[in-house]
């Protein structure tokens, strides 16, 4: 099953940006969500009302594609694995993740996630980016 939330309805425009998730680990939910705003991306409220689109779908070990027609502009992307189907990103005693993450760009962030200015991705053409989880 699919979950797929997005609320604005005029929000599949010009370009095809692919994302390919890659070094899938185990099987589990994915939990994909994108962002156009710094305020949105960078703040602790991780509400389905702060993204732009949210995906969550069964992925398997290997690769994950997900196919999106976006607007020009600026986006930034997290994405985690479910492994445990708990629907929340589990850590250990210390706040280490226990389960696979990513963002757009590859970054990631000394104390936390990285901010949506090193992670932000600009659409302005037809691409294809890769994810490769952690």
């Amino acid at each position: 099953m699919i979950f797929f939330w997005e609320k604005d309805p005029s929000f599949f425009k010009d370009y095809n940006l692919k994302i390919i998730i890659s070094n899938i680990q185990y099987s589990g939910k994915i939990y994909f969500a994108l962002y156009d705003s710094a305020e949105n991306f960078n703040s602790p409220d991780e509400s389905v009302d702060k993204m732009k689109l949210a995906i969550r779908e069964m992925v398997q070990v290997g690769e994950h594609e997900i196919n999106l027609k976006l607007d020009e502009g600026y986006y930034g992307i997290k994405i985690y694995v479910d492994k445990n189907l708990n629907e929340k990103f589990d850590t250990n005693f210390f706040g280490l993740p226990k389960e696979q993450f990513g963002f757009s760009n590859n970054v990631i962030g000394l104390v936390g996630p990285p901010t949506f200015e090193k992670s932000m991705i600009y659409v302005s053409r037809n691409e294809t980016i890769n994810i490769i989880l952690r």
